[in-house]
């Protein structure tokens, strides 16, 4: 069990990261954000033009030459994927059972995790309503610690 586990997550793809002391590292100085796991959400992988038909929404023509337009509801299917993604994400979070959890995600899927949580139980958890997903653990550290959810990572003294 961890004293803090970092979730960094997006629509497509979740990371979990651990803030560990200079003891569990082999380094000198710390604490240091290490990258523990990931997760995908696989229907994320297979956008565009792989997980539908055209690129666009289409119009479609009857017989005596009337337009019509359709939908595919990408939006909602979209967010149901996200939905159950955030549902897979907080059950791993669980599974860690760290004393402390730090959330960061754009809004829309932080909110997601959000409704999540009601099935996963109580959990000490903080946000940070960012995407911070395209950025190495250094930066979410040093981004987090000047948001004041993390501790700097010291350097040490030569």
């Amino acid at each position: 069990m961890s004293d803090t586990t970092v979730l960094v997550a997006d629509g497509a793809r979740a990371r979990f990261f651990e803030l560990r002391g200079p003891e569990h590292t082999g380094t000198r100085g710390g604490p240091t954000l290490v990258e523990i796991a990931s997760l995908v959400a696989p229907a994320h992988q297979a956008r565009g033009g792989a997980l539908y038909t055209e690129g666009v929404t289409g119009h479609n023509r009857d017989a005596g030459g009337a337009g019509h337009d359709y939908d595919e509801h990408r939006e909602d299917h979209d967010a149901a994927v996200e939905r159950r993604f955030a549902r897979e994400v907080m059950a791993e979070l669980q599974r860690r059972r760290s004393m402390r959890n730090v959330l960061c995600a754009p809004p829309q899927m932080l909110g997601y995790l959000r409704q999540a949580m009601d099935g996963v139980g109580e959990m000490d958890i903080e946000e940070c309503p960012r995407d911070l997903s395209t950025l190495g653990a250094r930066d979410i550290q040093s981004h987090l610690a000047g948001a004041g959810l993390l501790a700097e990572r010291r350097f040490p003294a030569r």
